[in-house]
Parts: structure tokens; sequence; C-alpha cells
């Protein structure tokens, strides 16, 4: 029989009730075993025992792992809003600004977020397509940089 038990505390912190089975199976001449589907970024504390047809050994010292832990999901689908405000330049018109809001991911998988890249693609109409030039109806901004700001 193997005992597991998931938890953030040490191993002098771990009480008998922590641990639940996680193998019991005739012996086959194999003394190894896979526990799958464990929490990222936690200890895992292992004992083993041992039964015959006299009765059942004392548990082995306990033995402890880190699981590794495992990128986080992805944040929400961001929300994107015209950010109205005043034109620094002449140039600038307060309507080319954006404001681009997200929720955090429903899972960090054990370690906390530390940063977000936010990535953008401008795609910039031309004035022909308003005028119904099929020719050219779209191209890519090239070398004009985007400006962010962070909050």
């Amino acid at each position: 029989e193997i005992a597991i038990s998931k938890t953030d505390k040490t191993e002098e912190d771990v009480t008998e009730s922590m641990f639940q089975i996680a193998y019991n199976e005739p012996y086959n001449d194999s003394t190894n075993c896979c526990i799958r589907k464990l929490t990222p970024a936690t200890t895992v504390f292992v004992r083993v025992l041992a039964y015959n047809q006299v009765g059942t050994s004392q548990f082995s010292p306990v033995a402890q792992l880190a699981t590794i832990g495992t990128a986080p999901s992805p944040p929400s689908r961001p929300k994107i809003q015209q950010k109205r405000g005043e034109a620094k330049t002449g140039k600038e018109r307060a309507s080319n600004n954006i404001l681009i809001e997200w929720k955090q991911p429903k899972e960090t998988n054990g370690a906390p977020v530390v940063s977000f890249t936010v990535e953008a693609y401008e795609q910039i109409r031309s004035n022909d397509s308003k005028r119904g030039n099929s020719n050219n109806s779209s191209k890519e901004k090239g070398n004009n940089k985007m400006q962010i700001l962070y909050p």
C-alpha cells in the first residue's frame, strides 16, 4: 500500500489523517507504481507499507517531492474600448487610443502570474476602400510604431 499527502506543509507538519491510499495491489514482483494527475507546484509526501500472511509492516519513512509547476491557463479574451482623451500633438487625433482589459487566468497552476504580454496587429483601411475601390481595400501598417502606455 502506498499512501500520499499533497500539501504545502513540511514533513514534520504532515499528520496521519492527511495521507490517502494511492496504490493497493497484490504483489507481482514490482516495487514501483505511477501516481498520476498530481497538482502542479505542490509537495507530495509518500510512504509505503507491506503485507504478508502474518500481518502488516510499519510504514516506511516518509519521502517527499515537489511537483513541477506549469504555465497558467490563458487570461480571458481581451475587451477593447475606444479611449477618448486629449491629443498630444496636432497630428494625433484623440480617438486613436484604445483601452485593453482582461481577467486573470482561472488557474495559475501553483505559481503566481508575474507579468503579461499584450500583442497587437494593426491593419489600416485605405481611403480608396471607402470609395468602393476593391483593388486596394487594405494594407498592413508598416513602419508606423504603436505607443504602449501602462497604467
